[in-house]
């Protein structure tokens, strides 16, 4: 079940979602709408959020317009990441091709859909910018890092690359199927002969027959030993490419979070300035009055 959404991030989520050259204005309109509604904390959290990138822009016009769409993008994936699971554990190589060709036709028919909105928006995407829409739609799908922006269905940076994982599932896909074990060659049956010569024949047949049926099953062990050596090899990729993808994760959010802190520094620096400064004309305004006053009673005195 879909985790439950709070109010504010429906409304952080349609900011995303809105034209790129109405973000500022807009989250700004919200932050302050949040701070008279008396939600300093969501004020000041929507007040953080960074304009997206041009590329996370457009996956998140997908998001809004193409959510359907984006529905089987991310269906597909998920089968395309249990079909790799099942390999690791034996299972058929050609349900991964099928799930990881259905996910790069759509990720290639998005793609085109979201260059073409931003197109519309700025102007037409040079080649770097359709790269990072076709890398997060391709992280978007097969990425387990990607998860809690599938959660929250909004970007404001690009996301990495799926990493080996993949790179693992089209090398075991792309294998072709194990050959079937070599059965042993037929004993012909030896022709009538002296009984003697006949006895020599039959120990000579038994002899190579136990000779193939070992061949064969050295042959077998090593395909086997071979296979789980693949296996434990994708595996270890697999959890190496999700650790980097969600330590990239992590670090774009600690980055984002110190930008937001030292902004929030230099403001409470200059409330402490303009404070000081209010406090000193204040004195200076006492004083000024104190000597008025003083100037009053001098005269009535006189």
């Amino acid at each position: 079940m879909a985790p439950r959404r709070s109010k504010l991030d429906t409304e952080i989520q349609r900011l995303y979602g809105l034209p790129l050259g109405e973000f500022t204005a807009a989250r700004n309109a919200l932050a302050k709408q949040l701070r008279k509604d008396g939600n300093k904390e969501g004020a000041e959290e929507v007040a953080s959020l960074p304009k997206p990138t041009v590329s996370a822009w457009a996956v998140n016009h997908l998001f809004t317009t193409d959510s359907e769409r984006m529905e089987e993008l991310l269906a597909s994936g998920e089968r395309a990441r249990k079909a790799l699971r099942a390999i690791l554990s034996g299972g058929d190589p050609g349900a991964l091709r099928d799930a990881i060709q259905e996910a790069r036709d759509l990720a290639n028919e998005l793609r085109d859909r979201a260059a073409e909105a931003v197109t519309e928006e700025t102007r037409k995407p040079g080649p770097a910018i359709v790269e990072r829409i076709a890398t997060n739609l391709q992280s978007l799908a097969f990425s387990p890092a990607a998860e809690p922006v599938i959660e929250r269905g909004w970007m404001d940076v690009d996301l990495p690359p799926p990493g080996f994982e993949v790179l693992a599932g089209l090398q075991l896909a792309g294998q072709p199927k194990r050959a079937a074990k070599p059965k042993p060659a037929p004993v012909e049956k030896p022709v009538a002969k002296k009984p003697d010569r006949q006895a020599e024949e039959r120990e000579e047949a038994k002899a190579r027959e136990r000779r193939e049926k070992e061949e064969a099953r050295a042959k077998e062990r090593k395909e086997k030993e071979e296979a789980r050596e693949r296996e434990r090899a994708a595996r270890v990729q697999a959890q190496r490419a999700e650790a980097a993808g969600r330590a990239d994760f992590l670090r774009r959010k600690a980055e984002q979070a110190e930008r937001v802190a030292e902004e929030a520094r230099q403001r409470f620096k200059e409330a402490e300035r303009l404070a000081a400064d209010a406090r000193k004309r204040a004195d200076e305004a006492a004083e000024a009055l104190e000597k008025a006053e003083k100037a009053v009673k001098t005269g009535k005195g006189r």
